[in-house]
């Protein structure tokens, strides 16, 4: 059973959707839908919750972006799965697959689910609990343009007394997200590491550092007001005064990402960054 997650936003492409659904059933593959398709397509197809969807299936193929990937794994904790990621959304870094690349090859790209690329994971640690995330977490103030103060501890070692707007801990499937639209660093996606980036620092010298995954971070509030931190662009949760957060990669939790036959990561990157086949 393959389930089948398409952001709802995109029903614009209901016709290319109905051509996906038309191929699936040519190829004898059984399939459910979210339920937020439902409105949709009412009773032609079966369809489960997000976290149902998700639970059990030989692949997931996500219909979206980047984001609509992102949201759902935070949305169900869904780790551990092996996911096809196919684009109607915007940049998609992450996304493999154009719809069109999808339905002309759909067969064998399915028949390779267990060709794939691991995505490693943040492990994230304070006062709400423990979280994750696939691409970063970002440290910023909520709405206002006062620097923040943060105190960094590497290993349990003092790091840095950083003041700037925020800073990104980021993944290496996360660098090509805020990290770099922040100055930071493109690395290769699948490395067991942590890029490290300040927001707009007061001194222009504050380096970029990309980490060796086995490192662990703690981030200190050292300002007199909360701070808010962001997960995946999705999940924000405040940070008072003296608040700690502790960022390392996860030693037993992945996600897996199918890839294009034709094309590894790094080809991705150079058609998205450079727009060149």
């Amino acid at each position: 059973m393959i389930g089948i997650y398409i952001n709802p936003e995109k029903i614009e492409f209901k016709k290319q959707l109905e051509a996906l659904f038309v191929k699936m059933d040519e190829n004898k593959l059984r399939f459910t839908l979210n339920t937020g398709m439902r409105k949709y397509f009412k009773d032609e197809f079966s369809y489960e919750d997000p976290a149902a969807l998700v639970s059990g299936k030989d692949v997931v193929i996500v219909v979206g972006g980047d984001g609509t990937f992102l949201k759902l794994i935070q949305d169900t904790g869904a780790l551990g799965g092996k996911y096809v990621l196919v684009n109607i959304g915007y940049v998609g870094f992450l996304s493999s697959f154009t719809l069109g690349e999808f339905l002309a090859d759909l067969k064998n790209i399915l028949d390779r689910k267990n060709s794939f690329i691991r995505l490693p994971i943040l492990s994230i640690t304070g006062a709400d609990g423990q979280q994750f995330a696939i691409n970063d977490i970002v440290f910023e103030n909520d709405g206002k343009t006062r620097l923040l103060r943060l105190e960094l501890h590497v290993d349990g070692s003092f790091y840095h007394s950083l003041r700037a707007s925020g800073l990104v801990l980021s993944t290496a499937t996360g660098s090509s997200a805020i990290c770099y639209s922040s100055g930071g660093p493109i690395v290769e996606v699948g490395l067991d590491l942590i890029v490290y980036k300040a927001i707009s620092p007061q001194f222009n010298c504050e380096p970029s550092v990309v980490f060796n995954g086995d490192h662990a971070f703690e981030v200190v509030n050292r300002n007199d007001f909360p701070i808010i931190y962001t997960i995946d662009g999705i999940k924000t949760n405040s940070m008072k005064p003296g608040d700690k957060i502790n960022v390392g990669l996860m030693k037993d939790a992945t996600c897996n990402l199918v890839l294009f036959k034709d094309k590894n990561i790094n080809d991705i990157l150079r058609e998205k960054l450079f727009n060149k086949e």
